[in-house]
């Protein structure tokens, strides 16, 4: 049912007729773990992809920064997809909104380099919930509570209808291993 839901909204917001190069942002977590297990499943069932690389930006922010890179190094090889590692130095004001800036520039800049498709990203519908109730405690204006969009430009969200409780659920009946990250 779970991978249904994903590979619909993957149709709906990519190119259907044409075999598309993905990146997906790692970082060690069980959502990007997902993202990477399910993408992977769904492109050997019906080869969605030509080519899908695997972002890790190492922040240096806390001490399992080094233990999820080298998680992620063996989710690379486990899945056969490459890992491009990225090390940043934020400092730590404004540590979240810095890094989601730095992050989205440096997927840009990966996605002209390698001339890739999409950069997929593992937002689900719980952070949706999350932003929006945000935006609402702010005060922000109503263009805000659009929230997190499932395309914007080359990004891809394609698991915001899935609740983050749907994700655990399935990763540990398919024995995903993930290690919790801090920063998220």
């Amino acid at each position: 049912m779970i991978l249904k839901e994903v590979l619909k909204n993957i149709k709906s917001l990519t190119f259907e007729n044409k075999k598309n190069s993905i990146l997906i942002g790692v970082s060690g977590g069980v959502d990007s773990i997902f993202l990477v297990h399910v993408i992977s499943k769904l492109n050997k069932q019906y080869n969605l992809f030509n080519e899908v690389t695997l972002v890790y930006i190492n922040y240096v922010s806390n001490p399992n920064s080094f233990d999820r890179l080298n998680f992620c190094e063996k989710i690379s090889e486990k899945y056969e997809f490459p890992l491009i590692v990225r090390k940043s130095n934020l400092n730590k004001k404004n540590f979240e909104s810095n890094a989601r800036k730095q992050r989205y520039q440096i997927f840009t800049a990966i996605l002209i380099q390698k001339n890739i498709d999409y950069i997929f990203t593992a937002h689900h519908k719980d952070d949706q919930i999350e932003t929006l109730l945000m935006k609402h405690y702010d005060k922000s204006d109503w263009i805000s509570f659009l929230g997190i969009k499932d395309k914007y430009k080359k990004i891809i969200r394609p698991m915001l209808s899935i609740y983050k409780k749907e994700i655990i659920s399935y990763s540990l009946q398919n024995n995903l291993f993930w290690i919790e990250d801090p920063t998220n």
